[in-house]
């Protein structure tokens, strides 16, 4: 679980309550705030939006997205990575076969390349070109399925102003009647709730899971690109501890293994 997203989604919920329970609290408190009508126009009117722009499955699949890479992702770790990389090349340089070393590796993408290389797909050179554009092609599918969360961000406050239209017309055409201050309060009330509505739903929740989901993507990219480097280094029987060190050169400092600590902890 991606602790991190959820700590963060639940501090913006506190944040939130408060921020609308202290701001009503001479007014009725935060049930000022609920109105069934806003909820509708707001939630249902993006839902159905949001399923005739991408179609009902795809707006599916993008809830799948969420539970799965924002909820359930694990953060890569490239110093794990890298050590991982580094006993694979050291177990092969000393002659153990891959077959013995594949039922070990833990990352999923550095076993699908060596799964690659016991089954002799190809030649190396070609090899490192499958894996190179399977790289690639994953993350494009990643930034697509978060442009298109990112995509829906436009609809609630679309309907949010919906709705403050549909509040000013039933406030106006009330204006002539007897009872017009009866009406007035609850037309207003959705004409600006739906508006905060549909901030809430894009600003909180849409857009920050878009970027949330951009970053997790290249997260993946880049450690699959530090994997496909690192199978090419075991290919060719590189040092262990020079294959760390040009691991070491995709990352910033901070983020580098220490491969003295590996090798200390052996």
């Amino acid at each position: 679980m991606n602790i991190y997203a959820v700590l963060a989604m639940i501090a913006g919920s506190i944040v939130l309550y408060f921020s609308l329970e202290l701001s009503a609290q001479n007014s009725g408190g935060i049930k000022v705030f609920f109105d069934l009508i806003s909820i509708f126009i707001v939630v249902g009117g993006s839902i159905v939006s949001s399923a005739i722009a991408l179609q009902f499955d795809r707006v599916l699949r993008l809830v799948k997205v969420f539970f799965s890479r924002v909820l359930r992702f694990k953060r890569a770790d490239y110093a794990v990575t890298i050590k991982e990389l580094m006993q694979v090349c050291e177990d092969y340089r000393t002659g153990t076969s891959l077959e013995k070393i594949l039922p070990n590796v833990k990352d999923a993408f550095l076993r699908e390349s060596l799964q690659l290389i016991v089954d002799e797909v190809a030649e190396a050179d070609r090899l490192l070109e499958i894996l190179d554009e399977r790289a690639q092609n994953l993350n494009s599918m990643y930034v697509k399925d978060a442009n298109r969360f990112m995509s829906l961000a436009k609809y609630p406050p679309a309907f949010g102003m919906m709705g403050t239209t549909i509040g000013m017309i039933v406030l106006l055409g009330s204006l002539g009647e007897k009872d017009a201050m009866k009406t007035m309060g609850p037309a207003m009330g959705i004409c600006l709730i739906t508006t905060l509505y549909g901030a809430v739903i894009s600003n909180m929740v849409i857009l920050p899971v878009g970027e949330n989901l951009l970053d997790s993507s290249e997260e993946v990219f880049v450690k699959n690109k530090i994997i496909i480097r690192g199978v090419e280094l075991i290919l060719e029987k590189t040092n262990p501890i020079l294959l760390a060190e040009i691991l070491n050169s995709y990352l910033l400092p901070s983020s580098r293994l220490d491969w003295k600590s590996v090798r200390a902890g052996r």
